[in-house]
């Protein structure tokens, strides 16, 4: 909220009383800010200092490989796979994608499966190789193995090879896991037996003392996510889906709703990164969009559209927050509400972004983000207020949002923090205002600004002032808070120029409630 009205004499008055966010343009209006560091919006309008970060977990990890959260924090340390701080398995020293599914978190490329609810890790794909025997319905296993130990689950689709028969080397289903205990019905013939996988009648031919292997199979993919009970995920050109509630299920096609479903694409390049918008599974291109339609994999389809996608390099910018798709493009930030994406880049002027990672906490969507002189920053878009902010320098390696709070890994300590917390941090602050003397070419002199600032106890602000964009900063004032809400009188040199620039600049918690500036115009050519 900006007010303007006449001064005494030929002065003018101009006062704000909300305030903009980062605008790093060349021309920004008055209220706005060129550059800011660590500001926020919480408390809009009044503009004030962020929170203080948290620490997490004060052991550094030794070689960030992932972090995700599902009913708790886990992450990946080199080899070590943790979950809520406990050690809980083994993995590859790879980055890792994860995804969520009722209980589960899926981990790839290891293709592991763990349960958050009796903390076990399972290996997806399952092998087995042994002797058997063929009915025509079943493989018949001997007496000291038992089937429902070997990690199959019912309804997999599997591979068999082996046989001497290839009607035999085949994807069955497997629709009925029985032990040496199983309770056959009268019925039953010669080719339904216990301790034996049940298959369908007259899949297979007859063969005696084989020495086989079963496999279930899980494709590999690049990026995964999880949508209607399925994980989804894609690869090269292709995309996959699991069986309905069967994420280790890969290889189930009966014509059923329940089915697996697989599909290449036509499109050039690529894929960069995955999401889920309002129940559409969406894989991205840089230039593609391929949004998945239909209820069962009978009426799937993979629709392309030429729309702005991912970045490469920056898939884990990838986050909804209040409904809407956040991720980075080469064009900038861009905001997906389920039509047409859209750019939120316009704050950031020329600059250009890669290698983000985002995440989402309190209606604010973060990324941190490396720019073309290779400095890494982070920002915070207010997406009720339309706000950008640049907190710091921070570059965040992996985000995590539980919904309560934002986790982050720190590239510069590889300790896992969160966004806001109680650490004990004294948070560094500044304001870089545009033009204060903005409206007119002319020359005029500033002969007052007044600023309505609160400061904690021990919190200084300093403000300092440049003339003409080329001059150096000089500092008018300096003040030391004493909890008091009071208006400071800021001293301004009696200069003119087209050009005078403001900034503030401290330490502590602040909040700035209003400035007001009084011009003096003038009709001079020159400055003095």
């Amino acid at each position: 909220m900006r007010n303007a009205f006449a001064a005494e004499g030929n002065l003018s008055q101009d006062t704000i009383m909300a305030f903009g966010g980062y605008t790093h343009l060349d021309v920004t209006s008055w209220g706005n800010m060129y550059e800011t560091k660590n500001l926020s919006t919480d408390l809009y309008p009044v503009l004030s200092n962020r929170k203080p970060r948290g620490i997490y977990r004060e052991q550094a990890l030794t070689k960030p490989n992932g972090l995700y959260w599902k009913d708790g924090l886990m992450w990946a340390d080199g080899t070590s796979l943790y979950f809520n701080g406990e050690l809980v398995g083994t993995v590859t020293d790879t980055e890792k994608k994860f995804a969520g599914m009722g209980a589960y978190i899926i981990i790839f490329p290891d293709k592991k499966i763990f349960s958050t609810e009796d903390k076990s890790l399972k290996n997806m794909e399952v092998t087995w190789t042994g002797q058997v025997s063929f009915t025509t319905s079943s493989i018949v296993f001997p007496s000291s193995v038992t089937p429902s130990e070997l990690g199959f689950d019912q309804y997999d689709g599997v591979t068999i090879s082996g046989s001497q028969y290839d009607q035999n080397n085949t994807t069955p289903i497997i629709y009925e896991i029985r032990d040496s205990d199983y309770e056959l019905a009268e019925s039953a013939g010669e080719d339904e037996r216990a301790n034996s996988f049940y298959f369908t009648p007259n899949i297979f031919h007859e063969e005696n003392n084989v020495t086989i292997t079963i496999k279930r199979e899980v494709p590999d993919m690049d990026y995964i996510v999880e949508s209607d009970n399925r994980i989804w995920g894609c690869k090269d050109h292709e995309i996959y889906a699991s069986a309905l509630g069967a994420p280790s299920c890969w290889n189930r096609f009966e014509g059923i709703s329940q089915d697996s479903y697989a599909v290449t694409v036509g499109s050039e390049s690529t894929f960069t990164g995955a999401g889920v918008e309002l129940g559409y599974v969406i894989f991205f291109k840089e230039d593609t969009f391929h949004k998945i339609y239909g209820t069962k994999p009978s009426n799937f389809s993979a629709m392309p559209s030429t729309l702005r996608g991912v970045a490469a390099g920056s898939d884990k910018s990838v986050e909804v927050v209040d409904e809407v798709l956040w991720y980075l493009s080469k064009d900038g930030v861009m905001a997906y509400g389920g039509a047409t994406p859209e750019s939120v880049a316009g704050a950031f002027g020329t600059k250009h972004f890669e290698n983000g990672v985002g995440g989402g906490i309190d209606g604010k969507y973060y990324i941190s983000m490396q720019d073309e002189a290779n400095e890494w920053g982070l920002y915070a878009y207010d997406i009720d207020r339309q706000l950008w902010m640049h907190e710091d320098g921070t570059h965040a390696l992996f985000m995590a949002s539980s919904g309560r709070a934002l986790y982050y890994i720190d590239a510069a300590d590889n300790k896992i923090k969160t966004i806001s917390g109680d650490s004990t941090e004294t948070v560094e602050w500044e304001a870089e205002f545009g033009d204060i003397c903005d409206g007119t070419p002319a020359f005029k002199q500033v002969v007052r600004l007044y600023l309505n600032l609160w400061l904690d106890e021990g919190a200084t602000c300093t403000v300092s002032l440049r003339y003409q964009s080329d001059g150096e900063w000089e500092e008018a004032l300096t003040v030391t808070g004493d909890e008091t809400r009071r208006t400071r009188i800021v001293p301004i040199y009696t200069r003119r120029y087209t050009q005078i620039a403001l900034k503030l600049s401290g330490t502590g918690n602040f909040k700035l409630f209003g400035m007001t500036r009084v011009l003096e115009p003038s009709t001079e050519l020159g400055s003095r």
